[in-house]
């Protein structure tokens, strides 16, 4: 049995506040570790409507997908459009659609991280348990995304948000992706999270005062819940993906997934693990 510590936001704090700009970076939440059980997500049946997430077998017929990953601009979360016609992204966009039997799947934005202590033009690792985008968030993103595609008015009755992500480099990974069971996460154990970029740091950090009117995106972090059943994907491959959940507008099954880079601890920490995810949004009639 295998565990690693899990970065939750304390009980104490009921959300946070992420603050940031040109030359700062502030949070008003506190975070606790949490030493949790890692099950092996291989072989345990794990499925998309089940549990939120789900192991592919899907080689990429990119040749050079490191080349890739490292010209993405990974700080424009809207960078969707300007990858539209590229070779992966494409690619992502019909797998996704082949595996969720959407009727359209349009590109939201392509990420690289990085474990590195200077990740360069890369994101850092997340490491906290999270979900990118509140239900809210998510269906604004949805018409937002279509607009961006010129396809404002488009009908549709359900709409799904993930992420499709792999490795770039081979295992041993030192700081893995773990992935909560959705089945498993209560919906008062949830806690918004609101990004806020500011031009110049305000004149107060604090959640008393009134949100921005622009600049600000709804996320979500989680509260423990001994109830939480946590994976990973021991020697993840890169002709290995992970697809799972951000945000499902029909609720009856697994909605959303929280995940977190966790510290494997089998594996020495100066070990980099460098990754790229793809997040998409798929339509359906």
């Amino acid at each position: 049995m295998v565990t690693a510590a899990v970065r939750y936001l304390s009980p104490a704090c009921a959300e946070n506040r992420h603050y940031f700009g040109p030359g700062f970076d502030y949070m008003t939440g506190v975070y606790e570790a949490e030493e949790v059980v890692m099950h092996d997500g291989r072989g345990a049946g794990l499925a998309l409507d089940s549990a939120g997430v789900e192991l592919l077998d899907c080689p990429t017929a990119v040749a050079d997908l490191a080349g890739f990953a490292a010209a993405v601009d990974s700080n424009n979360l809207w960078n969707g459009e300007e990858l539209a016609n590229a070779p992966y992204f494409r690619e992502v966009c019909e797998l996704v659609r082949e595996r969720t039997s959407a009727d359209m799947v349009l590109g939201l934005n392509c990420i690289m991280r990085s474990s590195r202590n200077d990740p360069g033009a890369a994101q850092r690792v997340a490491r906290q348990a999270h979900v990118d985008f509140s239900y809210a968030e998510a269906g604004r993103l949805a018409l937002a995304v279509l607009a961006m595609h010129g396809m404002t008015g488009h009908a549709f009755s359900r709409f799904l948000i993930t992420s499709f992500w792999r490795t770039l480099t081979s295992p041993p990974h030192s700081v893995p992706l773990a992935i909560c069971d959705a089945s498993t996460v209560a919906e008062d154990d949830a806690v918004s999270d609101y990004m806020i970029f500011c031009e110049r740091p305000p004149d107060r950090f604090g959640n008393a005062e009134e949100l921005p009117a622009a600049g600000v995106c709804e996320a979500t972090l989680f509260h423990a819940n001994r109830a939480h059943r946590w994976y990973w994907f021991p020697d993840l491959l890169p002709s290995e993906a992970l697809l799972f959940k951000l945000c499902d507008s029909d609720r009856r099954s697994a909605w959303r997934a929280p995940h977190t880079a966790v510290q494997n601890p089998l594996v020495d920490a100066s070990v980099i693990r460098e990754s790229i995810e793809c997040r998409t949004i798929a339509y359906f009639a």
